[in-house]
């Protein structure tokens, strides 16, 4: 309801949120990709590069499985697998297409490429930013590097209460190092 409420009054990060939810179907959202489109469409329109990515891709109807397939493509150049020489200039172009659709291993991964300046600039608030998308969707590994990210401040500012949600989050799905993070915390 907030974010509707920013959107409608031109407030770009709002409306990108909103396409997020609606393209993932989190937040509360249903997933509706004609309803992500018009978010993005009005993001775009205010000179938002992203959005404008976002359509581009969107205007191509990719499937669940052309997603999967980026998100694979990727994971074979940024780990080396099946014969594929390490390129994470490769990797970062198959997780960002992934990324933008909404695939949250691709989300993580991207953001991992930020923190670690892995293809592109290190980058720790661009790093958060994926982390949480990826997050919001339940991902224990982008959770557990989002409440690292709490710990230590590295894109935000230190908190550990926010770490120990993000940690639990993760523990919670059975992220072993999350667990122990949690027992660090705690003492």
């Amino acid at each position: 309801k907030c974010y509707t409420t920013a959107a409608e009054k031109g407030l770009v990060a709002a409306q990108m949120k909103l396409g997020d939810c609606y393209l993932t179907g989190t937040c509360g959202a249903q997933k509706n990709t004609t309803d992500a489109a018009k978010w993005y469409q009005m993001a775009a329109n205010q000179g938002d590069g992203e959005a404008t990515e976002i359509l581009q891709l969107l205007s191509n109807k990719p499937t669940s499985r052309d997603i999967n397939r980026w998100y694979q493509t990727g994971d074979k150049y940024y780990h080396g697998n099946n014969g594929v020489k390490i390129d994470y200039a490769e990797a970062i172009k198959w997780y960002r297409k992934a990324a933008l659709m909404g695939h949250a291993d691709a989300q993580n991964y991207f953001g991992v490429c930020y923190d670690h300046g892995r293809g592109l600039n290190e980058d720790d608030v661009e790093a958060v930013k994926w982390f949480r998308k990826a997050a919001a969707q339940g991902d224990k590994y982008a959770q557990y590097n989002l409440g690292w990210c709490y710990q230590y401040g590295q894109g935000v500012t230190k908190n550990l209460t926010e770490a120990k949600k993000w940690y639990q989050k993760a523990a919670d799905k059975g992220h072993e190092s999350a667990k122990k993070k949690l027992v660090e915390l705690n003492q």
